[in-house]
């Protein structure tokens, strides 16, 4: 049952992961050719991730925190670490989009 859970989480995180760079691309859309069509994949995303979530929650509900393995802790530092270690080792994580920098 844990495992299920693990396996769903895993897949809500690559999710969000690919929000994350709908998101970055969306910053970057020089007109509303690019800019409509990547709005609709972000809305589309942020709605099955939504989805998943709800579905993580009534299949799994989570562990009480006095029930949580002590390895839980190091596995979020971890991925936050991966996270970080990505954004670092992009070159655009950096640079202002588009309509930030036009002001």
């Amino acid at each position: 049952m844990q495992h299920e859970r693990q396996i769903l989480e895993e897949r809500l995180h690559a999710l969000e992961h690919e929000l994350q760079l709908l998101e970055k691309n969306l910053g970057r859309a020089e007109d509303d050719a690019d800019f409509k069509p990547l709005s609709r994949h972000c809305r589309e995303k942020r709605a099955e991730i939504e989805e998943l979530s709800k579905k993580i929650e009534q299949t799994h509900p989570k562990q009480q925190q006095h029930e949580e393995s002590p390895e839980a802790p190091v596995e979020k530092a971890v991925r936050l670490f991966d996270q970080i270690e990505r954004l670092a080792k992009d070159p655009q994580a950096g640079q202002p989009c588009r309509r930030c920098s036009s002001g």
